[in-house]
């Protein structure tokens, strides 16, 4: 199976049922195919009919993305200083897909920019992960890059599942490969 497809057959798996009926469809795509289908995704399917907005900005004013009723400040605790150093240090613009005024549907970052660092933009999401119980998860395309977490809970039970693990190994092998210029 294609390093980048594995974090694809996790959430798969955790979303909508067994790995295994996952991995068949997954191991006929070509691992460079998959920034590409990511992409598509993000433009064809995300964006239409959702307004794009700066994403700091969005959380800074109270707006929510990934805050739930049990924990209930990760807006504020870890994707708002994530964002800022993304934005700041970074060089980027990270955006929210808004669904309605108060809540992000999806939180995207434009990284086809040749001025922008992919290294530096890892480092510091694996830097917000160490301080994270459960897992911020970055999907790498050619020109976008998506951040979603799975929270504690869920990571909790993907740990009970013994598949949190392996999450965390194929988040660092994209990592790896988008490092060494794999989705360039």
């Amino acid at each position: 199976m294609a390093v980048a497809a594995s974090t694809v057959v996790i959430a798969v798996a955790y979303r909508f049922g067994p790995a295994d009926q996952t991995d068949e469809l997954l191991e006929s795509i070509p691992e460079e195919s998959i920034p590409d289908m990511h992409d598509a995704q993000i433009v064809a399917e995300w964006m239409p009919g959702r307004p794009s907005f700066d994403a700091v900005e969005f959380l800074s004013n109270g707006g929510t993305y990934v805050s739930t009723e049990a924990e209930p400040d990760l807006d504020q605790t870890l994707l708002l200083p994530l964002l800022r150093v993304l934005k700041d240090d970074c060089g980027t613009e990270p955006l929210v897909l808004l669904d309605n005024p108060e809540r992000a549907f999806a939180l995207i970052v434009d990284v086809q920019s040749a001025e922008i660092d992919r290294s530096r933009i890892i480092d510091a999401i694996e830097r917000a992960n160490e301080d994270y119980l459960g897992v911020i998860l970055d999907k790498w395309g050619r020109k976008w890059l998506s951040i979603d977490l799975l929270d504690l809970q869920r990571a909790t039970l993907l740990k009970e599942s013994g598949r949190l693990e392996q999450l965390r190994e194929s988040v660092s092998a994209e990592h790896s490969l988008v490092r060494s210029g794999g989705t360039d």
